[in-house]
């Protein structure tokens, strides 16, 4: 069978990689659902980096919090860290593939991580990404906050002449592209698409016309994997700077 995998891609890198093994082997069309690449918002983000028009990158924010205390999917398995990897992997992991996608692999990682509720693996956590370019990356993710009545996600990237900011928080939401010359220009139209449809509408695409998956191959998502794993042995080392190189 052909297979659209929802994220993570796998509990670990080894388990992954036999996934994109076994596709080699049958010829089949593997693609992993991480759908925020199909998000307008973030092509437009994307296309800005690639772009140049505000300068260089300089540095970026990611926050992706909310939830609650309570069971969490059948039988509670989203809280069962051997099952769903925690928010670390479940939750963050959808910033940790659009941050490889917008400025590529890290040189290293460093994180701080809390295991709040006993047993569901690290659910609360503070991420720093190193790049050799002297770009920097912090990423916040939190799925236990207490009676949380936002469901917060920001993004933000700081560039040498002005920034993007983007916040799909129900209720706040807004999208803007500040110029070096104090232009604010309103991208929030962006944040209107069905990025679930695009995604699922994408890999049909593939599979009906014979295409390879390119907009989010299985060979990036293994590295989504890859970081999260070199997050968590950071974490387990107290922050300690994991390399990547």
């Amino acid at each position: 069978f052909n297979v659209l995998c929802e994220k993570p891609m796998a509990l670990n890198e080894t388990l992954a990689a036999q996934m994109l093994e076994t596709a080699a082997q049958t010829g089949k069309t593997l693609m992993i659902a991480h759908c925020n690449r199909f998000m307008d918002l973030m092509k437009v983000i994307r296309d800005i980096c690639r772009s140049g028009e505000l300068g260089a990158v300089r540095s970026a924010e990611f926050q992706r919090e909310g939830g609650h205390r309570q069971p969490m999917g059948w039988n509670n398995w989203f809280r069962d860290g051997r099952l769903s990897g925690g928010a670390m992997l479940d939750l963050h992991v959808h910033d940790v593939d659009i941050i490889n996608w917008l400025f590529g692999m890290p040189e290293s990682v460093s994180a701080v991580a809390a295991n709040v509720i006993p047993g569901s693996g690290y659910d609360s956590m503070s991420v720093n990404y190193q790049y050799s370019n002297g770009v920097f990356v912090h990423a916040s993710c939190d799925w236990t906050i207490v009676n949380d009545q936002f469901n917060t996600r920001v993004t933000r990237v700081n560039f040498e002449k002005g920034y993007v900011y983007c916040d799909r928080t129900a209720g706040r939401q807004a999208f803007i592209k500040m110029s070096e010359d104090g232009t604010a220009t309103d991208l929030s139209a962006a944040l209107k698409s069905d990025f679930f449809y695009n995604e699922i509408m994408y890999y049909v695409d593939c599979l009906q016309n014979g295409r390879r998956v390119e907009h989010c191959p299985p060979e990036e998502s293994i590295k989504a994997i890859r970081l999260v794993m070199a997050e968590m042995a950071s974490a387990d080392r107290g922050g300690e700077k994991v390399s990547l190189t």
